[in-house]
Protein backbone atom coordinates (compact mmCIF):
# COMPACT_ATOMS: atom_id res chain seq x y z
CA UNK A 1 0.00 0.00 0.00
CA UNK A 2 1.93 3.33 -1.10
CA UNK A 3 1.78 5.75 2.13
CA UNK A 4 -0.28 8.41 2.47
CA UNK A 5 -0.08 12.14 1.23
CA UNK A 6 0.62 14.63 4.04
CA UNK A 7 -0.86 17.69 3.06
CA UNK A 8 0.97 20.95 2.54
CA UNK A 9 2.17 23.23 2.30
CA UNK A 10 5.87 22.73 3.60
CA UNK A 11 9.29 24.02 2.59
CA UNK A 12 11.99 21.02 1.88
CA UNK A 13 15.51 21.68 2.77
CA UNK A 14 18.37 20.20 1.13
CA UNK A 15 21.46 19.73 2.21
CA UNK A 16 23.23 21.62 -0.83
CA UNK A 17 21.15 24.78 0.27
CA UNK A 18 17.64 24.52 -1.68
CA UNK A 19 14.50 25.45 -0.45
CA UNK A 20 11.17 24.01 -2.18
CA UNK A 21 7.79 24.99 -1.58
CA UNK A 22 5.42 21.88 -1.71
CA UNK A 23 2.33 21.01 -1.78
CA UNK A 24 2.02 17.57 -0.51
CA UNK A 25 4.64 15.07 0.20
CA UNK A 26 5.23 11.50 0.78
CA UNK A 27 7.48 9.48 2.01
CA UNK A 28 8.45 5.81 -0.29
CA UNK A 29 11.71 3.79 0.65
CA UNK A 30 14.39 5.97 0.80
CA UNK A 31 12.80 8.72 -1.38
CA UNK A 32 10.46 11.87 -0.47
CA UNK A 33 8.45 12.71 -3.08
CA UNK A 34 7.48 16.17 -3.29
CA UNK A 35 4.46 17.30 -5.44
CA UNK A 36 4.14 20.97 -6.29
CA UNK A 37 1.43 22.28 -9.15
CA UNK A 38 0.88 18.61 -10.07
CA UNK A 39 4.76 18.17 -10.54
CA UNK A 40 6.58 15.20 -8.67
CA UNK A 41 9.83 15.84 -7.69
CA UNK A 42 11.91 12.68 -6.11
CA UNK A 43 14.41 13.79 -3.21
CA UNK A 44 16.69 10.77 -1.79
CA UNK A 45 15.57 10.66 2.24
CA UNK A 46 19.91 11.47 2.46
CA UNK A 47 19.93 14.45 0.70
CA UNK A 48 17.01 16.49 2.80
CA UNK A 49 17.72 18.27 5.66
CA UNK A 50 14.53 19.70 6.75
CA UNK A 51 10.83 19.69 5.69
CA UNK A 52 9.09 22.92 7.14
CA UNK A 53 5.04 23.17 7.90
CA UNK A 54 4.15 26.49 6.68
CA UNK A 55 1.69 28.73 8.64
CA UNK A 56 -1.52 29.30 6.53
CA UNK A 57 -2.33 32.61 8.94
CA UNK A 58 1.14 34.66 8.00
CA UNK A 59 1.34 38.12 5.71
CA UNK A 60 1.54 35.98 3.11
CA UNK A 61 -1.23 33.46 3.42
CA UNK A 62 -3.59 35.29 1.00
CA UNK A 63 -0.28 35.70 -1.75
CA UNK A 64 -0.90 33.44 -4.96
CA UNK A 65 2.41 31.77 -4.62
CA UNK A 66 2.56 32.56 -0.84
CA UNK A 67 4.79 29.01 -0.42
CA UNK A 68 6.57 30.02 -3.24
CA UNK A 69 7.79 33.42 -2.17
CA UNK A 70 8.24 32.31 1.22
CA UNK A 71 11.04 29.50 -0.01
CA UNK A 72 12.53 32.10 -2.37
CA UNK A 73 12.98 34.43 1.12
CA UNK A 74 14.55 32.02 2.99
CA UNK A 75 16.80 30.64 -0.06
CA UNK A 76 17.77 34.34 -0.37
CA UNK A 77 18.42 35.07 3.95
CA UNK A 78 20.47 32.24 3.97
CA UNK A 79 22.59 33.49 0.91
CA UNK A 80 22.82 36.77 3.18
CA UNK A 81 24.14 35.14 6.35
CA UNK A 82 26.52 32.93 3.74
CA UNK A 83 27.80 36.21 2.08
CA UNK A 84 28.10 37.87 6.03
CA UNK A 85 29.96 34.91 7.09
CA UNK A 86 32.14 35.41 3.86
CA UNK A 87 32.72 39.23 3.87
CA UNK A 88 31.62 40.39 6.81
CA UNK A 89 32.86 44.25 6.07
CA UNK A 90 31.57 44.04 2.90
CA UNK A 91 27.89 42.99 4.43
CA UNK A 92 27.56 46.02 6.42
CA UNK A 93 26.81 47.78 3.36
CA UNK A 94 24.37 45.03 1.93
CA UNK A 95 20.94 47.00 1.38
CA UNK A 96 18.81 44.65 -1.07
CA UNK A 97 15.29 45.56 -2.61
CA UNK A 98 12.28 44.12 -4.19
CA UNK A 99 10.89 45.39 -7.21
CA UNK A 100 8.77 44.55 -10.14
CA UNK A 101 5.87 42.07 -9.98
CA UNK A 102 7.20 40.59 -6.43
CA UNK A 103 7.10 44.09 -4.55
CA UNK A 104 3.39 44.27 -6.32
CA UNK A 105 2.18 41.10 -4.72
CA UNK A 106 3.76 41.44 -1.37
CA UNK A 107 1.65 44.84 -1.27
CA UNK A 108 -1.90 45.66 -2.89
CA UNK A 109 -2.02 42.60 -6.13
CA UNK A 110 -2.06 39.74 -3.94
CA UNK A 111 -3.07 37.65 -6.26
CA UNK A 112 0.03 38.42 -8.93
CA UNK A 113 2.14 35.59 -10.26
CA UNK A 114 5.66 35.89 -11.34
CA UNK A 115 8.50 33.58 -12.46
CA UNK A 116 11.13 35.16 -10.67
CA UNK A 117 12.12 37.72 -7.71
CA UNK A 118 13.12 41.14 -8.93
CA UNK A 119 16.21 42.65 -6.56
CA UNK A 120 18.71 45.69 -6.76
CA UNK A 121 21.68 44.51 -4.76
CA UNK A 122 25.20 45.67 -4.86
CA UNK A 123 27.54 44.37 -7.34
CA UNK A 124 29.71 42.34 -4.90
CA UNK A 125 26.30 40.47 -3.53
CA UNK A 126 25.36 40.03 -7.03
CA UNK A 127 29.12 38.68 -8.00
CA UNK A 128 28.76 36.02 -5.06
CA UNK A 129 25.57 35.12 -6.33
CA UNK A 130 26.61 34.34 -9.47
CA UNK A 131 28.96 31.77 -8.19
CA UNK A 132 26.01 29.40 -6.36
CA UNK A 133 22.67 27.92 -7.84
CA UNK A 134 19.53 29.28 -7.14
CA UNK A 135 17.83 26.22 -6.04
CA UNK A 136 14.66 27.29 -5.11
CA UNK A 137 11.36 27.79 -6.94
CA UNK A 138 11.07 31.18 -8.00
CA UNK A 139 14.37 32.65 -9.67
CA UNK A 140 16.33 35.86 -8.82
CA UNK A 141 16.91 38.59 -11.54
CA UNK A 142 19.18 40.92 -9.82
CA UNK A 143 20.24 44.00 -10.67
CA UNK A 144 22.89 46.60 -9.39
CA UNK A 145 22.59 49.92 -7.82
CA UNK A 146 23.00 51.68 -10.93
CA UNK A 147 19.21 50.54 -12.05
CA UNK A 148 18.38 52.93 -9.37
CA UNK A 149 19.55 56.56 -10.95
CA UNK A 150 16.64 56.56 -12.97
CA UNK A 151 14.13 56.45 -10.22
CA UNK A 152 13.03 59.31 -7.45
CA UNK A 153 12.83 59.06 -3.35
CA UNK A 154 12.08 55.82 -3.76
CA UNK A 155 13.28 55.14 -0.33
CA UNK A 156 11.27 57.37 1.35
CA UNK A 157 8.13 55.54 0.20
CA UNK A 158 9.49 51.94 0.22
CA UNK A 159 8.21 49.47 3.16
CA UNK A 160 10.60 47.45 5.39
CA UNK A 161 9.94 43.58 4.90
CA UNK A 162 11.68 41.35 7.94
CA UNK A 163 12.48 38.06 6.90
CA UNK A 164 12.38 34.84 8.99
CA UNK A 165 15.58 34.62 9.99
CA UNK A 166 15.44 38.30 10.72
CA UNK A 167 17.03 39.87 7.17
CA UNK A 168 15.86 43.26 6.17
CA UNK A 169 14.61 43.71 2.76
CA UNK A 170 13.29 47.59 1.23
CA UNK A 171 9.90 46.61 -0.93
CA UNK A 172 9.52 49.22 -3.43
CA UNK A 173 5.98 51.27 -2.93
CA UNK A 174 3.48 50.36 -5.86
CA UNK A 175 3.43 53.90 -7.08
CA UNK A 176 7.61 53.34 -7.60
CA UNK A 177 6.83 50.14 -9.45
CA UNK A 178 4.62 51.95 -12.04
CA UNK A 179 7.38 54.29 -13.09
CA UNK A 180 9.78 51.97 -12.84
CA UNK A 181 7.74 49.72 -14.88
CA UNK A 182 7.83 52.53 -17.58
CA UNK A 183 11.35 52.17 -18.35
CA UNK A 184 10.64 48.69 -20.05
CA UNK A 185 12.81 48.41 -22.87
CA UNK A 186 10.38 45.57 -25.14
CA UNK A 187 7.47 46.68 -26.06
CA UNK A 188 5.67 43.57 -25.92
CA UNK A 189 6.51 42.79 -22.27
CA UNK A 190 5.34 46.28 -21.22
CA UNK A 191 2.03 45.75 -23.33
CA UNK A 192 1.46 42.20 -21.89
CA UNK A 193 2.55 42.07 -18.57
CA UNK A 194 3.16 46.04 -17.02
CA UNK A 195 0.40 47.70 -18.51
CA UNK A 196 -2.09 45.88 -17.08
CA UNK A 197 -0.52 45.49 -13.72
CA UNK A 198 -0.10 49.55 -13.84
CA UNK A 199 -3.69 49.74 -14.60
CA UNK A 200 -4.73 47.70 -11.19
CA UNK A 201 -2.25 49.95 -9.19
CA UNK A 202 -3.39 53.10 -11.11
CA UNK A 203 -7.52 51.72 -9.68
CA UNK A 204 -6.10 50.92 -6.41
CA UNK A 205 -4.45 54.47 -5.66
CA UNK A 206 -6.31 57.06 -7.86
CA UNK A 207 -3.58 59.55 -7.99
CA UNK A 208 -4.22 63.26 -8.56
CA UNK A 209 -2.71 64.67 -11.53
CA UNK A 210 -0.14 66.74 -9.77
CA UNK A 211 0.81 63.67 -7.26
CA UNK A 212 1.98 61.67 -10.66
CA UNK A 213 3.66 64.66 -12.18
CA UNK A 214 5.65 64.98 -9.20
CA UNK A 215 6.32 61.58 -9.49
CA UNK A 216 7.43 61.19 -12.58
CA UNK A 217 9.67 64.53 -12.58
CA UNK A 218 11.77 63.79 -9.31
CA UNK A 219 14.48 62.66 -11.20
CA UNK A 220 15.68 64.42 -14.24
CA UNK A 221 18.01 61.62 -15.21
CA UNK A 222 15.13 59.77 -16.43
CA UNK A 223 14.88 62.01 -19.45
CA UNK A 224 18.19 61.97 -19.65
CA UNK A 225 19.28 58.27 -20.58
CA UNK A 226 22.65 57.99 -22.73
CA UNK A 227 21.56 54.85 -24.06
CA UNK A 228 18.93 55.83 -27.62
CA UNK A 229 17.47 52.23 -27.02
CA UNK A 230 15.75 53.02 -23.50
CA UNK A 231 15.03 56.69 -24.18
CA UNK A 232 12.98 55.79 -26.90
CA UNK A 233 11.86 53.32 -25.04
CA UNK A 234 10.97 54.98 -21.60
CA UNK A 235 9.20 57.76 -24.31
CA UNK A 236 7.03 55.12 -25.97
CA UNK A 237 6.02 53.69 -22.29
CA UNK A 238 5.66 57.40 -20.56
CA UNK A 239 3.79 58.84 -23.73
CA UNK A 240 1.28 55.79 -23.63
CA UNK A 241 0.92 56.25 -19.56
CA UNK A 242 0.29 60.37 -20.23
CA UNK A 243 -2.24 59.84 -22.80
CA UNK A 244 -4.73 57.11 -20.48
CA UNK A 245 -3.86 58.91 -17.52
CA UNK A 246 -2.50 62.42 -17.91
CA UNK A 247 -4.31 63.62 -20.88
CA UNK A 248 -3.12 67.31 -20.68
CA UNK A 249 0.37 66.27 -20.49
CA UNK A 250 2.88 65.28 -23.41
CA UNK A 251 6.21 63.63 -23.02
CA UNK A 252 7.58 66.71 -23.92
CA UNK A 253 5.84 69.22 -21.30
CA UNK A 254 7.02 66.47 -18.72
CA UNK A 255 10.24 66.64 -19.68
CA UNK A 256 10.82 70.20 -19.53
CA UNK A 257 8.65 69.93 -15.99
CA UNK A 258 11.70 67.76 -15.13
CA UNK A 259 14.23 69.85 -16.08
CA UNK A 260 12.80 73.20 -14.51
CA UNK A 261 11.85 71.35 -11.64
CA UNK A 262 16.14 70.58 -11.34
CA UNK A 263 17.03 74.18 -12.11
CA UNK A 264 14.59 75.28 -9.26
CA UNK A 265 16.53 73.07 -7.16
CA UNK A 266 19.49 74.23 -7.67
CA UNK A 267 18.49 78.15 -7.64
CA UNK A 268 17.24 77.42 -4.69
CA UNK A 269 20.52 76.33 -3.19
CA UNK A 270 22.30 79.12 -4.41
CA UNK A 271 23.85 78.10 -7.61
CA UNK A 272 23.94 80.16 -10.55
CA UNK A 273 25.49 80.14 -13.77
CA UNK A 274 29.03 81.56 -14.04
CA UNK A 275 28.56 82.28 -17.64
CA UNK A 276 25.35 84.34 -18.48
CA UNK A 277 24.83 84.17 -22.59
Amino acid sequence: MPAPDIPGPHILLTKNGGFYAIENLRAEADWVIADSSGLETSFPIGEVSQILAVSKTTQLSDVAQANEFAAGILRLESLVAEYRKAKPHSADKLEIAIFGAASLALTVLRGTSTGDIDLVANTDFIRFLDKRKNETNLGFDILPPSFLIYLGNWRERASRLTGYSGTSFLVFHPMDTVVQKLLRVQPEEFDSKDWPEIAEVMKIFKPTADSMVTLMTENVARFRMADDGEEEAMKRNTSKFLERYLPAWNYERLRSEAMERRSKELRGAGFEPLLKP
